[in-house]
């Protein structure tokens, strides 16, 4: 857990680097609320060839089943006050996930970064 975090003109960028639909650690959060920017590494279960589009259900990792469930996980992101998400390059080329990046990036429009 940060006991402070040293922020000099909003230069740190603290990233948990598995986002999925649930709550992320209580560190990020942290880190966020004492002036750092937080954002997150979509989860990389399927490796750097595979993709993000994978999602946890009753504690087991599945593939994303459709677009809304690609959705929840960069909608969590941004509602958990993410100022960036970093995707791997198979989910970001993948045309199922187009609109979900169009909607996160008109999100990430109306924050000021």
């Amino acid at each position: 857990m940060f006991a402070a975090v040293p922020v000099n003109g909003h230069q740190l960028l603290v990233q948990w680097d598995a986002l999925w639909q649930g709550p992320p650690p209580p560190e990020v959060a942290a880190a966020g609320m004492q002036g750092a920017r937080i954002g997150w590494q979509m989860n990389g279960f399927a490796g750097a060839w595979g993709g993000s589009e994978y999602i946890y259900r009753g504690f087991k990792i599945s593939p994303c089943k459709s677009l809304a469930d690609f959705q929840s996980i960069l909608d969590n992101g941004l509602n958990l006050g993410g100022q960036y998400i970093e995707v791997q390059v198979p989910s970001a080329i993948n045309p199922n996930w187009q609109p979900a990046f169009q909607e996160a990036h008109q999100r990430l429009q109306l924050v000021a970064i």
